[in-house]
């Protein structure tokens, strides 16, 4: 147990997977299995991040051993507890050397973070005035070669201060695109013409 928190819990569905060895070290805990349906061996990963800089660093090394160690399936998902840039922080100290060294991490291991739909932050403080995006998915190339059409919403929280974020495999539409006007376009000369055509 760190800080607040319970635990890490971690449960799969033996008809679709079937376990072949747990995956468990400071911070992560995790699971290799095979995927009945075509035989894939996948690695999952569920990992909560710890809040201070060193001990960060030395879980992304820790991470990137792990990865490196096999040519498979990788999925890492989980509190991070960093973010990857300043806008994904509200009202809370953004620090530029930990969030780099994060992203130097996800390069390195060539994880692609996939899209999260729904919510744009993912924790909120219990006063309710700091907002963050520290939960994740991080899924290796060859995961997403066979699953193409990921997409992740983030859910509506409930009894906890993160949001539940659930990934699927199918295309998600995350409604129309946000637009935004700036009041000098209305200025220029041609701008009936321009929305008309639009």
């Amino acid at each position: 147990m760190v800080g607040k928190s319970g635990g890490q819990l971690f449960i799969w569905d033996t008809r679709f997977f079937e376990a072949i060895e747990i995956i468990a070290f400071e911070c992560v805990i995790g699971v290799r299995d095979k995927w009945k349906s075509n035989d894939m061996i996948l690695n999952i990963l569920n990992v909560y991040g710890p809040h201070e800089d060193s001990k960060k660093q030395k879980l992304w090394d820790s991470l990137s051993n792990v990865i490196a160690s096999r040519d498979e399936a990788w999925v890492l998902c989980g509190d991070f507890n960093e973010v990857r840039d300043q806008s994904k922080h509200f009202n809370c100290v953004f620090i530029e050397s930990p969030a780099k060294n994060f992203n130097n991490f996800i390069v390195s291991n060539s994880l692609i973070d996939i899209l999260i739909g729904g919510r744009f932050f993912t924790w909120v403080s219990d006063e309710g005035t700091k907002f963050s995006k520290i939960d994740r998915f991080l899924v290796s190339e060859k995961f997403h070669q066979q699953w193409r059409k990921l997409s992740a919403v983030a859910l509506d929280r409930d009894k906890t201060d993160h949001c539940p974020i659930l990934l699927k495999d199918e295309v998600k539409n995350f409604g129309p695109k946000l637009f935004k006007i700036f009041d000098v376009w209305l200025d220029e000369k041609d701008v009936d013409l321009v929305i008309e055509k639009a």
